[in-house]
């Protein structure tokens, strides 16, 4: 769970005087949790609340092989859903949605808790998503570098002839061959770091 990220989140929801903020979009739910999982028909959601208890709901058919350091609330199918958010509530008065969340499971939702104002609050986390950070920067210009890369390599095949299908599969091979490459020079650069490390470990060992 990025904390910094959910900060910024809360400062925007203090100012809309939100309780709680329903996030249902993956990619922002991976944007604050680092999880990202296509839900299809099935409910997942991440809450946000300005008590704490951030909570994500899940189904047990979702697959999680590592720890997020969050409260999750589990759900099978045939389950009511929408009940176990309505659980991890105390004294829900405005609730803020995303702009992404199935009407079905919102209106099940309002009719559980209908003294509850819902406020469209996707400006809460857009408007955070639209900040990059220090890490997102590196990532967008390493993407960016990748991408000019493999432009530059595959020019030479648009010749007459040559299928879209074929440029589209070279593309595929040249982004593949492209990463690996990356990633070989980072795991290089990585190496050397360590073995500097202990190498200037080992002097102070000897010395003393």
């Amino acid at each position: 769970m990025n904390n910094d990220r959910i900060q910024e989140i809360l400062d925007l929801m203090e100012e809309a005087r939100l309780d709680y903020f329903l996030i249902s979009d993956p990619q922002s739910i991976a944007y604050c949790t680092g999880y990202y999982n296509d839900p299809h028909e099935r409910m997942f959601v991440f809450m946000i609340s300005k008590h704490g208890n951030h909570t994500l709901f899940m189904n047990d058919l979702f697959y999680l092989d590592h720890d997020l350091d969050v409260n999750i609330v589990w759900h099978k199918d045939g389950q009511d859903a929408i009940q176990t958010i309505v659980d991890e509530m105390h004294f829900p008065g405005r609730i803020g949605i995303d702009k992404n969340w199935a009407s079905h499971f919102l209106l099940d939702l309002m009719k559980k808790l209908p003294d509850a104002k819902y406020i469209n609050a996707s400006p809460c986390v857009d408007l955070v998503r639209m900040k990059k950070d220090l890490q997102e920067q590196v990532l967008m210009i390493e993407s960016s570098k990748i991408n000019d890369a493999v432009m530059e390599e595959i020019i030479p095949f648009i010749q007459e002839g040559v299928t879209e299908k074929q440029l589209a599969k070279k593309l595929d091979e040249l982004f593949i061959l492209l990463v690996m490459v990356r990633l070989l020079h980072l795991v290089k650069t990585l190496l050397i770091h360590i073995m500097k490390m202990m190498i200037h470990y080992l002097e102070k060992v000897i010395v003393y």
